[in-house]
């Protein structure tokens, strides 16, 4: 079971947010990668504060589905998420194609989603 739990604004030094912000971007470039190699059509929508990050689109002669990718991407083994309360209504919402990608080491070259 998922348990959210929302917990105060932290104020992050600078190099927090920075580091905080590479691995992010590498866990999207890692997911990204991962869904385009397995023939899926990727579009960033992390800017439009839909509840997830990554809209993967596959296409074949009997049609096609998408599938709604929410990102986390961490620096180490240990799985532990957060979710919005934004990202936990949307999944609810969207419970057949909605997938949480966790990409644990992001910042090794060989990470997985």
């Amino acid at each position: 079971m998922l348990q959210v739990r929302h917990t105060p604004d932290l104020t992050l030094s600078q190099s927090d947010f920075e580091q905080r912000q590479k691995i992010e971007r590498l866990a999207m470039e890692a997911t990204t990668r991962w869904y385009e190699e397995h023939h899926y059509t990727v579009v960033d929508v992390s800017k439009f504060n839909r509840g997830w990050d990554l809209e993967a689109r596959y296409r074949s002669r009997n049609g096609g589905f998408s599938l709604l990718l929410e990102v986390k991407g961490l620096s180490g083994d240990d799985i532990s998420i957060e979710l919005t309360p934004n990202e936990y209504s949307e999944m609810l919402n969207h419970k057949d194609n909605y997938r949480l990608c966790i990409v644990t080491k992001a910042e090794n070259q060989y990470s997985r989603t």
